[in-house]
């Protein structure tokens, strides 16, 4: 083989047009030719001391015996081979190594981040295995093409890429290893090939497709340990478990990237396809509901040459009979998407399986625990090592869960075929028996009603997390119309429904359950379902229904002498009279609910009791009796240490203080109650809050920040299904009228507009702001009243104007504006107008 290359070398000598090169030497580029290598990996090994060169005139010179012995030192074995029935050069890799990557016929969409991700991590001397890992059709091969096409100039001897979805046995990957390296094997083992090939190469080997060959895990180990400038990257739905591994998870498209890979594809499916200010929120839904992912997403796109892009959405409600016509030209287990989960499916053990198909019946998630409890199989450890490994398989995926725990999850297309599995074993009645028995024991060990006290805002949001799994522990119960265990559930939830803004689905419940035959069930259940149905209609807008059910209740409670109940209803009727501007009506309710829960002994409710009676004081006009009841609301929730109840008392009494004029402390008790309310996450009682400082706003002088925040307040409410107290909306719509003649109807409807496309937080925050920010003021040291007189006058209202806007005689109007005048030293009604347009008060 020396004498042969030698002959070569001196062939391309003799035809060389330098007549100074010296006999049987070659270029650098020459021996790249001559080896079927870039020029780079010569020079590298040059430099490395690995091939002998001199240099004349800035061009290495090669000894074609050198060059012999350093493809010797590379290929130590010297035999032919054949590849495909192909003859091909003795002990070579690929002349090309970069030409073993497949090339997509289609191009890849989005994960330009994710690429460059993986690029950077496979240049760090540190990694040196790679594992890309998710749930099938997620993209990791076509990632794994892109990265590999991208960082093979970076590898002196290039890429090999080994395909392994076809092999089956672990034993044969090393043979599969070997014929793309261009090895065979002689009289020595074949692994010891491999080693010997790798073992000075600078290269990047990408194993795609490893997850049912991870018994071939240590070899992949030991070509590492003994290769030191191997590197290797694989594409797994489950990780390899070696040392030094790196897990790089590959997730599921973005919204954007979805979008953009259906559009693609679906223009290819159907040339008239077009992405339309009609048609983009459908592809959006058809993407959220294959869960972005890449193969979902070309399946669905595909349908629709023979389905329009509504009717793809109609059907997507079961979306595995609809994802299936996958190209001819790919491996079987991607044809559709029920194959390609059935490839990870098989892959699992007996147990694991079982626990997979059990845990589909959550939607939304799980913790452990809960995971415990409807397998009846496996519990402690056993299930923790059961979820690991389907955490590691791909087929979970774990996440931080409210309070710090963790949870777990399925992808909505695996969690299908999970519960296709659950049906076909016969287990889904008995699983989601055991699933419907965890929520309500979820549920009562997590709230009471009526309230008695702040719920912890990590109880909320435990809740929350799990609200999928309760509506379908709900829809159990329903369905199988069982009146008192729905009951049970649902009335469990209502402070639930109520603080978290799920009123009207909350009723729906309760009366779905109402009205099913009741049987023998429990007068108690019966009458809480009545209370806790008039609790959750009270701020619907149906202050008739929400009375008639809560006096049935009461009539109920009564005749069982339930004191607490009968406590709790007065108190809501008193409420649900405050709110229709009843005050007389209101008033014995709210005296009577007082003294009943002070004969209880319940701290929570005299507390609240106080507030309700403050604020009926300030609508009857007695402030100075609101004001000594809201002080004593206060200084109770502070002794409770209760943030829910304080950021209410606090809210009312900022309220008070500032329809008697103290703008200065309405605004700091404002802020308080924010910042306690938002502890706590009540979006009622946030909206009540962010719609008075609204109103304060506007009085300050700050018109078109006040109805930005009514906008705000009125987008929330109608979202909620949520309708302010009738006493408070007057206010409101007075607060508009003020800041229409302020600002002009253009202005104000641009403000309104505005706030209504805020989000709640979005309004929290503005009102938190408003309220820690010095208001507009008053010039010349006048009262904010003075203010407000002098702000109307240069809108051009009359003294009687004045006064009824700010519900003042006539007479106190002409005394304010006598103040006015002193205080700006001017003489006319004239000049303090052309004052507040110079001051910009108008």
């Amino acid at each position: 083989m020396s004498e042969r290359l030698a002959d070569i070398a001196d062939e391309r000598i003799t035809a060389a047009p330098d007549a100074g090169w010296p006999s049987g030497h070659l270029s650098a580029r020459d021996a790249a030719v001559e080896l079927g290598v870039s020029e780079r990996t010569i020079r590298r090994a040059i430099a490395r001391g690995e091939l002998a060169a001199t240099k004349h005139g800035g061009v290495y010179r090669i000894a074609a015996s050198a060059l012999a012995r350093y493809r010797t030192d590379r290929d130590p074995i010297d035999a032919p081979q054949t590849r495909h029935g192909l003859a091909l050069p003795p002990f070579a890799p690929c002349p090309d190594p970069c030409g073993v990557v497949p090339a997509p016929l289609t191009s890849l969409v989005g994960r330009d981040a994710e690429a460059a991700a993986v690029q950077t991590l496979l240049r760090c001397p540190d990694v040196r295995l790679l594992t890309l890992t998710g749930p099938g059709g997620v993209g990791k091969t076509r990632l794994a093409v892109r990265v590999a096409e991208a960082v093979a100039p970076h590898f002196a001897d290039g890429v090999a890429f080994v395909a392994l979805a076809t092999i089956r046995d672990p034993t044969f990957v090393g043979p599969a290893i070997a014929r793309v390296l261009g090895v065979r094997e002689s009289r020595r083992r074949l692994i010891d090939a491999v080693t010997d090939h790798l073992r000075r190469r600078e290269m990047l080997l990408v194993l795609d497709n490893v997850e049912h060959l991870l018994a071939a895990a240590p070899l992949i180990a030991d070509l590492l340990v003994a290769c030191p400038r191997l590197t290797v990257l694989t594409t797994s739905r489950a990780v390899l478990r070696l040392s030094g591994e790196h897990d790089f998870p590959v997730l599921p498209l973005a919204e954007a990237e979805s979008v953009r890979l259906f559009v693609e594809r679906a223009e290819a499916a159907r040339p008239d396809f077009a992405l339309t200010d009609e048609t983009a929120p459908t592809v959006a839904a058809i993407c959220a509901r294959v869960d972005g992912l890449p193969l979902a997403i070309e399946l669905a796109a595909a349908r629709l040459r023979h389905l329009s892009i509504a009717s793809l959405l109609d059907r997507m409600d079961r979306r595995l009979p609809l994802l299936t016509g996958g190209p001819h030209d790919e491996p079987a287990r991607l044809r559709t998407m029920r194959d390609a989960i059935a490839w990870s499916h098989d892959l699992l053990t007996a147990p694991e399986q079982e626990l997979f198909r059990r845990l589909a019946v959550f939607i939304g998630g799980f913790s452990l625990s809960a995971a415990e409890a409807v397998d009846d199989a496996a519990s402690g450890p056993a299930c923790l090592d059961l979820i690991a490994s389907l955490v590691d398989k791909s087929l979970l995926r774990a996440a931080d869960g409210a309070g710090g725990g963790t949870r777990y999850s399925m992808l909505e297309t695996i969690r299908e075929f999970g519960r296709e599995q659950l049906s076909e074993a016969g287990e889904e009645a008995a699983v989601r028996e055991r699933h419907a028995r965890w929520c309500q024991s979820l549920a009562a060990r997590s709230l009471t009603f009526p309230l008695m006290g702040a719920v912890p805002p990590r109880v909320l949001d435990r809740l929350e997390a799990d609200v999928g799994n309760l509506r379908s522990a709900l829809e159990w119960r329903a369905q199988r119309a069982e009146a008192t265990e729905l009951l049970e559930l649902a009335v469990a939830l209502t402070q639930f429904w109520s603080l978290r803004g799920y009123r009207a689905e909350g009723r729906r419940w309760l009366e779905r359950a109402l009205a099913m035959e009741q049987g023998d069930l429990p007068p108690a259940l019966y009458a809480a379902a009545l209370h806790a149905a008039a609790w959750l209609s009270r701020t619907h807008d149906d202050p008739a229904r929400a009375i008639l059910l809560a006096e049935a209740a009461l009539a109920r409670f009564r005749g069982i002498d339930d004191a607490w109940h009968i406590a709790s209803l007065i108190h809501l009727l008193g409420v649900l009279e405050r709110s229709q501007g009843n005050f007389e009506r209101a008033a014995p309710l709210h005296e009577e609910a007082a003294m009943r829960f002070r004969e209880l002994d319940e701290p929570f409710s005299i507390a609240l009791s106080k507030c309700n009676l403050g604020m009926l004081a300030h609508w009857q006009g007695d402030d100075r009796r609101a004001t000594a009841l809201l002080e004593q609301a206060v200084d109770a929730f502070c002794a409770l240490d209760d943030p829910w109840g304080l950021g209410l008392a606090l809210s009312i009494w900022a309220l008070v203080v500032g329809d008697c004029g103290d703008h200065d402390r309405a605004a700091d008790l404002h802020r308080e109650a924010l910042d306690r309310l938002r502890e706590v996450g009540s979006k009622e009682i946030l909206i009540d809050a962010v719609a008075r400082i609204a109103t304060l706003a506007v009085v300050t002088g700050r018109p078109a920040e006040g109805t930005r925040l009514l906008g705000a307040v009125e987008a929330a409410s109608l979202a909620l299904g949520y309708s302010i107290e009738r006493p408070e909306q007057s206010r409101y719509a007075r607060a508009v009228d003020d800041a229409r003649i302020i600002l002009g109807d253009d202005a104000l409807e641009a403000a309104w507009s505005a706030g209504r496309a805020m989000t709640l937080d979005l309004a929290v925050a503005e009102g938190r702001r408003l309220v820690s920010e010095p208001a507009g003021g008053t010039p010349s040291g006048l009262t904010p009243r003075e203010g407000e007189v002098l702000r109307l006058l240069a809108a051009g209202q009359s003294n009687r104007e004045i006064g009824e806007r700010l519900f003042i005689s006539p007479a106190t109007v002409a005394r304010h504006l006598a103040n006015v005048y002193a205080k700006l030293d001017v003489d006319s009604r004239a000049k303090a107008v052309a004052y507040a347009h110079r001051q910009g008060l108008n």
